[in-house]
Protein backbone atom coordinates (compact mmCIF):
# COMPACT_ATOMS: atom_id res chain seq x y z
CA UNK A 1 0.00 0.00 0.00
CA UNK A 2 1.71 3.22 -1.32
CA UNK A 3 0.67 6.29 0.91
CA UNK A 4 1.31 9.85 1.40
CA UNK A 5 4.29 10.29 3.17
CA UNK A 6 3.97 11.23 7.48
CA UNK A 7 5.30 14.01 8.95
CA UNK A 8 7.73 12.41 10.17
CA UNK A 9 9.64 11.15 6.85
CA UNK A 10 8.79 14.46 5.25
CA UNK A 11 10.81 16.30 7.95
CA UNK A 12 13.75 14.17 7.37
CA UNK A 13 13.66 14.84 4.10
CA UNK A 14 13.21 18.07 4.69
CA UNK A 15 16.35 18.50 7.13
CA UNK A 16 18.53 16.22 4.39
CA UNK A 17 18.05 18.59 1.43
CA UNK A 18 18.91 21.74 4.26
CA UNK A 19 22.49 20.17 4.77
CA UNK A 20 23.10 20.12 0.72
CA UNK A 21 22.28 23.62 0.74
CA UNK A 22 24.40 24.77 3.24
CA UNK A 23 27.43 22.43 1.92
CA UNK A 24 27.29 20.47 4.94
CA UNK A 25 26.71 17.29 2.28
CA UNK A 26 28.47 16.81 -0.87
CA UNK A 27 26.40 16.71 -4.10
CA UNK A 28 27.19 14.79 -7.23
CA UNK A 29 29.71 16.42 -9.74
CA UNK A 30 27.80 17.24 -13.03
CA UNK A 31 29.68 15.05 -15.12
CA UNK A 32 28.74 11.99 -13.03
CA UNK A 33 24.74 13.07 -13.11
CA UNK A 34 24.08 10.98 -16.39
CA UNK A 35 26.08 7.87 -15.45
CA UNK A 36 24.58 7.91 -12.00
CA UNK A 37 21.32 8.15 -12.79
CA UNK A 38 21.85 5.00 -15.46
CA UNK A 39 22.26 3.32 -12.54
CA UNK A 40 20.06 3.96 -9.63
CA UNK A 41 16.95 5.42 -12.19
CA UNK A 42 14.74 2.73 -14.21
CA UNK A 43 11.54 3.51 -15.90
CA UNK A 44 8.90 1.60 -14.99
CA UNK A 45 4.97 1.81 -16.40
CA UNK A 46 2.59 0.75 -13.83
CA UNK A 47 -0.56 1.91 -15.55
CA UNK A 48 -1.37 -1.49 -16.91
CA UNK A 49 -1.06 -3.58 -13.40
CA UNK A 50 -2.98 -0.51 -11.47
CA UNK A 51 -5.47 -0.98 -14.11
CA UNK A 52 -5.90 -4.48 -13.98
CA UNK A 53 -5.89 -4.16 -10.02
CA UNK A 54 -8.89 -1.92 -9.71
CA UNK A 55 -10.83 -4.55 -12.14
CA UNK A 56 -10.04 -7.02 -9.89
CA UNK A 57 -12.04 -5.06 -7.40
CA UNK A 58 -15.17 -4.80 -9.71
CA UNK A 59 -18.38 -6.99 -10.28
CA UNK A 60 -18.19 -6.64 -14.13
CA UNK A 61 -21.51 -8.29 -14.39
CA UNK A 62 -23.81 -5.13 -13.58
CA UNK A 63 -21.71 -3.44 -16.11
CA UNK A 64 -21.97 -5.74 -18.96
CA UNK A 65 -25.58 -6.50 -18.76
CA UNK A 66 -26.97 -3.01 -18.51
CA UNK A 67 -24.35 -1.45 -21.34
CA UNK A 68 -24.13 1.80 -19.28
CA UNK A 69 -23.49 5.03 -21.56
CA UNK A 70 -21.42 7.31 -19.32
CA UNK A 71 -19.73 10.63 -19.78
CA UNK A 72 -16.68 11.27 -17.90
CA UNK A 73 -15.30 14.42 -17.14
CA UNK A 74 -11.26 14.07 -17.01
CA UNK A 75 -10.93 17.65 -15.93
CA UNK A 76 -7.14 17.66 -17.95
CA UNK A 77 -5.91 15.80 -15.10
CA UNK A 78 -4.68 12.66 -14.16
CA UNK A 79 -7.37 10.78 -15.04
CA UNK A 80 -7.25 10.73 -18.54
CA UNK A 81 -6.73 7.69 -20.22
CA UNK A 82 -7.41 5.65 -16.91
CA UNK A 83 -11.37 6.04 -16.24
CA UNK A 84 -12.45 5.71 -19.23
CA UNK A 85 -10.61 2.93 -20.22
CA UNK A 86 -11.87 1.21 -17.46
CA UNK A 87 -15.30 1.68 -17.90
CA UNK A 88 -14.98 1.00 -22.25
CA UNK A 89 -13.39 -2.24 -20.67
CA UNK A 90 -16.41 -3.33 -18.38
CA UNK A 91 -18.71 -2.68 -21.61
CA UNK A 92 -19.71 0.75 -21.62
CA UNK A 93 -20.24 3.49 -24.22
CA UNK A 94 -18.46 6.39 -22.98
CA UNK A 95 -17.88 9.98 -23.88
CA UNK A 96 -15.15 12.05 -22.48
CA UNK A 97 -14.94 15.56 -21.78
CA UNK A 98 -11.53 17.68 -20.85
CA UNK A 99 -9.48 14.48 -22.17
CA UNK A 100 -6.74 16.61 -22.42
CA UNK A 101 -3.48 18.26 -20.77
CA UNK A 102 -3.88 21.24 -19.52
CA UNK A 103 -1.98 23.17 -16.89
CA UNK A 104 -4.48 26.19 -16.63
CA UNK A 105 -7.14 23.42 -16.21
CA UNK A 106 -8.94 25.13 -18.93
CA UNK A 107 -9.25 28.70 -16.70
CA UNK A 108 -11.15 26.59 -13.60
CA UNK A 109 -9.72 25.36 -10.59
CA UNK A 110 -9.41 21.26 -11.25
CA UNK A 111 -12.30 20.79 -8.40
CA UNK A 112 -15.16 18.76 -9.36
CA UNK A 113 -17.57 20.97 -8.29
CA UNK A 114 -21.32 21.69 -9.86
CA UNK A 115 -19.81 24.96 -11.20
CA UNK A 116 -16.98 23.93 -12.50
CA UNK A 117 -19.10 20.85 -13.56
CA UNK A 118 -21.85 22.79 -16.02
CA UNK A 119 -20.71 21.16 -18.83
CA UNK A 120 -20.55 17.50 -17.62
CA UNK A 121 -24.34 17.78 -16.36
CA UNK A 122 -25.34 19.17 -19.40
CA UNK A 123 -24.44 16.36 -21.66
CA UNK A 124 -24.93 13.80 -19.46
CA UNK A 125 -28.62 15.49 -20.26
CA UNK A 126 -28.17 16.41 -24.08
CA UNK A 127 -26.78 12.54 -24.53
CA UNK A 128 -29.72 10.93 -22.45
CA UNK A 129 -26.44 9.43 -20.32
CA UNK A 130 -27.03 7.10 -17.58
CA UNK A 131 -24.00 8.54 -15.45
CA UNK A 132 -21.87 11.27 -15.54
CA UNK A 133 -18.38 11.25 -13.30
CA UNK A 134 -16.15 13.15 -12.50
CA UNK A 135 -12.57 13.31 -11.11
CA UNK A 136 -10.57 16.23 -9.77
CA UNK A 137 -6.59 17.23 -10.97
CA UNK A 138 -5.19 14.99 -9.09
CA UNK A 139 -8.13 12.13 -9.27
CA UNK A 140 -8.26 11.55 -5.69
CA UNK A 141 -11.66 13.37 -5.34
CA UNK A 142 -14.92 12.54 -7.39
CA UNK A 143 -18.77 14.18 -8.56
CA UNK A 144 -21.51 11.68 -9.91
CA UNK A 145 -23.95 13.32 -11.85
CA UNK A 146 -26.83 11.02 -12.31
CA UNK A 147 -29.27 10.00 -15.36
CA UNK A 148 -31.58 13.54 -14.50
CA UNK A 149 -28.37 15.43 -14.43
CA UNK A 150 -28.43 15.69 -10.87
CA UNK A 151 -24.97 16.31 -9.50
CA UNK A 152 -23.97 14.42 -6.11
CA UNK A 153 -21.17 14.80 -4.04
CA UNK A 154 -19.20 12.08 -2.67
CA UNK A 155 -20.75 13.00 1.12
CA UNK A 156 -23.99 11.88 -0.78
CA UNK A 157 -22.37 8.39 -1.95
CA UNK A 158 -20.42 7.39 0.60
CA UNK A 159 -22.64 6.20 3.23
CA UNK A 160 -24.40 4.20 0.28
CA UNK A 161 -21.35 2.99 -0.75
CA UNK A 162 -20.64 1.20 2.78
CA UNK A 163 -24.15 -0.12 2.98
CA UNK A 164 -23.41 -1.77 -0.30
CA UNK A 165 -20.43 -3.22 0.88
CA UNK A 166 -21.63 -4.20 4.07
CA UNK A 167 -24.89 -6.00 2.73
CA UNK A 168 -23.73 -7.24 -0.48
CA UNK A 169 -19.98 -8.24 -0.21
CA UNK A 170 -20.21 -8.52 3.54
CA UNK A 171 -17.28 -6.15 4.73
CA UNK A 172 -16.44 -5.91 8.08
CA UNK A 173 -13.59 -3.91 9.62
CA UNK A 174 -13.33 -0.41 10.77
CA UNK A 175 -14.65 2.75 8.74
CA UNK A 176 -12.24 5.51 8.90
CA UNK A 177 -13.58 9.13 7.86
CA UNK A 178 -11.85 12.69 7.77
CA UNK A 179 -13.06 15.15 9.74
CA UNK A 180 -14.71 17.22 6.68
CA UNK A 181 -16.25 13.94 5.35
CA UNK A 182 -20.28 13.56 6.11
CA UNK A 183 -21.28 12.10 10.01
CA UNK A 184 -23.68 9.75 8.15
CA UNK A 185 -20.92 7.04 8.24
CA UNK A 186 -21.13 7.12 11.20
CA UNK A 187 -24.90 6.26 11.34
CA UNK A 188 -23.96 3.40 8.99
CA UNK A 189 -21.17 1.98 11.70
CA UNK A 190 -23.90 2.21 14.16
CA UNK A 191 -26.18 0.54 12.28
CA UNK A 192 -24.21 -2.83 11.45
CA UNK A 193 -22.15 -2.40 14.67
CA UNK A 194 -18.59 -1.55 13.09
CA UNK A 195 -16.12 0.93 14.29
CA UNK A 196 -15.94 4.15 13.00
CA UNK A 197 -12.64 6.06 13.02
CA UNK A 198 -12.51 10.05 12.64
CA UNK A 199 -9.12 10.98 11.28
CA UNK A 200 -7.61 14.70 10.40
CA UNK A 201 -7.95 15.44 6.88
CA UNK A 202 -5.50 13.40 4.68
CA UNK A 203 -5.24 10.19 3.12
CA UNK A 204 -1.89 9.51 5.15
CA UNK A 205 -3.82 9.33 8.10
CA UNK A 206 -6.43 6.90 6.82
CA UNK A 207 -4.10 5.23 5.08
CA UNK A 208 -2.42 4.41 8.40
CA UNK A 209 -5.74 2.71 10.09
CA UNK A 210 -5.49 0.81 6.80
CA UNK A 211 -2.27 -0.73 7.35
CA UNK A 212 -3.03 -1.53 10.75
CA UNK A 213 -5.99 -2.82 10.26
CA UNK A 214 -9.18 -4.07 8.00
CA UNK A 215 -10.72 -0.86 7.04
CA UNK A 216 -13.83 -1.07 4.64
CA UNK A 217 -14.55 2.21 4.00
CA UNK A 218 -11.26 4.49 3.57
CA UNK A 219 -13.04 8.18 2.95
CA UNK A 220 -11.46 11.32 3.01
CA UNK A 221 -13.34 14.26 2.06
Amino acid sequence: LLLPALPETTKSVENFVSLIFRGEIGVIPKNEDEHLAGQLIQSADFRPAYIKHIKNLLDSKPFKNHKLKVVVDALYGTSRGYLAEILRDLGCEVEVLNDCRDVLFGGKGPDPSETVLANLIETVRSKKADLGLACDGDADRFAIVDAGGFYLTPNDILPLLARYLVQSRGWTGIIARSVMTTHALDAVARKYGLELKETPVGFKHIGEIMKEAESIMPSNG
